[in-house]
């Protein structure tokens, strides 16, 4: 028969300085956020770094209702990605894209065809990018 003792399990944390550490609660970003667990457990205010994590808060912030969070999630990884890569790079193309789906959805229909022409602009000249590439190589 076992004392009541049971083992803990580390969880990795990244730290704000970009550094990994092990933790024996749910793994937290730097503003506190839990990031373990459903997306519905989050702070409202939680706002992922990266585009993908922002296309998927945005959903789900668009799912529950908030529409407006959304929005705001959306065009702060806009933002943030036209800083960092420059307002022509196609990684921007998944949030610009979701941010028309919210607009089209909310009677923005003008600001929603504006982002899906440029979303359609960022993914033709992706591709001629990477046809370019691939006849480059080929020669």
């Amino acid at each position: 028969m076992t004392t009541g003792t049971r083992s803990k399990t580390l969880e990795p944390i990244m730290a704000t300085d970009g550094t990994t550490r092990a933790t024996d609660g749910p793994a937290r970003a730097p503003n506190g956020t839990r990031l373990a667990g459903p997306a519905s457990e989050q702070r409202a205010d939680y706002e992922p770094a990266r585009p993908a994590g922002a296309v998927l808060r945005g959903a789900t912030l668009a799912d529950q209702g908030d529409y407006a969070g959304a929005e705001a999630v959306l065009r702060r990884a806009i933002r943030l990605g036209e800083a960092a890569h420059g307002p022509d790079d196609p990684r921007l193309a998944p949030p610009l894209r979701a941010l028309a789906a919210i607009r089209a959805a909310r009677g923005g229909l003008a600001e929603a065809q504006a982002l899906s022409l440029r979303v359609l602009a960022l993914v033709e000249d992706g591709a001629r990018w990477q046809e370019h590439e691939r006849r480059s190589e080929q020669s």
